[in-house]
């Protein structure tokens, strides 16, 4: 009988447009803190497509604000 170690991981891919409106961006995180639950895996969330962000128009926070998940609190609603 032979046994196979295996570890997994989740990856949550993210499109980069959804860091154009907050309201979208915590929509996505929540999406993805669900699904982490749900598995109960190891997660990476990952943005998609980050080197077309400016064509979809001027982010209201620095890029790192979307990398570093602890600064969410900080949202300024209009």
């Amino acid at each position: 009988m032979v046994s196979c170690i295996c570890r997994l991981a989740a990856v949550h891919l993210v499109d980069a447009h959804l860091c154009t409106d907050p309201a979208k961006y915590i929509s996505a995180l929540l999406l993805s803190l669900s699904t982490m639950l749900h598995l109960e895996l190891p997660h990476v969330n990952l943005l998609s497509k980050i080197d077309l962000i400016e064509q979809y128009g001027k982010l209201q926070f620095n890029l790192d604000f979307y990398t570093e998940v602890s600064c969410v609190p900080s949202f300024a609603w209009d």
